[in-house]
């Protein structure tokens, strides 16, 4: 297995947590570019890395997963998405979450997101929507947030302490509501 990220944080993160379970032999992680990896693999997980990459790259994106993509290799991806009726109204606007949570992160519709990769010839296999089991996931991070507040407010300090909650307990209403 090899895992690019481009956090530092994430990579010391990952790397303990491999080093621990025992895994240093098999799993290579690196704090690289994706744009820059020019082997191929049979497989290619990409997990949230989409909304990141900003829609100006996801073309770009889409090709290099095809150029690392042995022939007859699999990709998933887990890719947040929002409804198309909610699309062009995100679009026009900086909401909550791209101005305070994920700067310059951007959502697509479903839709769009499964054109630009019919256009850049995948084939998709199957879509799953997860709404559903992450609003448990986003209620359970809360929990555990305002359970450790004291913890995150001596890093983060209040006000960013905060926000999070604030935007774990409405996205779990959000994703709980449709």
């Amino acid at each position: 297995v090899t895992g690019v990220t481009l956090s530092r944080e994430q990579l010391a993160y990952a790397r303990n947590r491999i080093r621990k379970a025992g895994l240093d032999k098999l799993v290579t992680l690196e704090f690289r570019d994706y744009r820059d990896i020019a082997e191929e693999y049979d497989h290619i997980v990409s997990i949230e890395m989409f909304e990141a990459v900003g829609e100006r790259y996801w073309p770009l994106y889409f090709e290099k997963l095809g150029k690392c993509l042995r022939p007859g290799g699999k990709a998933a991806l887990q890719i947040i998405t929002i409804d198309g009726n909610a699309y062009h109204y995100y679009r026009r606007r900086t909401d909550f979450i791209q101005r305070y949570i994920f700067p310059g992160g951007e959502l697509d519709n479903i839709g769009n997101t499964l054109q630009v990769m019919e256009q850049m010839r995948f084939e998709v296999h199957d879509v799953e929507n997860l709404r559903e089991h992450y609003a448990y996931t986003t209620r359970d991070w809360c929990k555990r947030l305002t359970a450790r507040s004291a913890d995150a407010e001596a890093e983060l300090g209040p006000e960013r302490t905060r926000l999070w909650r604030a935007y774990l307990a409405g996205c779990s209403i959000a994703f709980e509501e449709g």
